[in-house]
This record gives C-alpha cells, structure tokens and sequence, in this order.
C-alpha cells in the first residue's frame, strides 16, 4: 500500500475552500475529507482563520468549524519565541513566520499556500512550497 502524501495547508487555502465553493482549494479541502492525504494544520492557520471568518465571513464561520471536526488532521502547535526567532528573515512578513516555522517542524511533504511570500523559501525547507493548481497537477 502506498504512502500518503503529508501536506501542511495555509490559512488562504482553508478560507478559499470554504468561501468560494468550486475552485482549487476546494477540491484540496474535499480531498482531506476523503482521506486522500495526511492533513496537518497548525495553531497559527487556525487562530488566523478564525480571525479573518469572524471579521470578513461571519456566515461561513459554522462551515471552517465542521470543515475541523470532520477533517482527520494533525495538529501542529505554535512554535515557541525562540524556534520563530531562529527563522527570522526566512520571510518578508513576519506575521507569517509562526506558520513557516511549524511547517519545518511537521516536516510535509507538500506546503500548499496562494501566499506568493512563502515561495522565497522554497530553497530552505525540505519540502515543496505549491500553490493550489500546481498541488492538484501533481496528485490528479
């Protein structure tokens, strides 16, 4: 039996699946429900999402909540102050580095984001770093 893939899903990933029924990220959702690959999600993607549905799509907020019960996912925690610090300057956006860095530590297969900003590290991790239609050319 072959392995599944482990892949790490950005906070844009999660709000696109959810809010825009249809397109890429939504299929990349669907095929976490399906089990087609192993889920992670970090404390960091969480939190953001909650966020951003609570400020800008209250009336999807019950929907990210299902989507987390029902997906089988691991998940990762926020890194500490001293992990985040050891990366700093990986990324433009040092809000986005609690994300990067739990990705390190739950060492995927596959990163998946629409964040252009995490693409400057493809060099420095060791897994890819894809946006949703390259993630999908690979698996279908």
């Amino acid at each position: 039996m072959a392995t599944k893939h482990l892949v790490f899903i950005d906070t844009n990933i999660l709000l696109s699946g959810i809010v825009f029924p249809g397109g890429n990220e939504y299929k990349i959702l669907n095929f976490c429900l399906q089990s087609k690959f192993d889920l992670i999600l970090c404390q960091a993607v969480l939190e953001e999402a909650k966020r951003v549905f609570n400020d800008k799509f209250p009336s999807h907020k019950q929907q990210l909540t299902k989507f987390v019960n029902k997906s089988k996912h691991k998940t990762a925690a926020f890194p500490t102050k001293s992990e985040i610090a050891h990366y700093e300057g990986f990324l433009k956006d040092k809000f986005d580095l609690p994300i990067l860095v739990s990705a390190i530590k739950s060492n995927p297969d596959y990163f998946i984001t629409g964040d252009k900003g995490f693409y400057m590290c493809k060099n420095k991790v060791d897994f890819k770093i894809l946006n949703s239609r390259e993630f999908l050319g690979l698996i279908n």
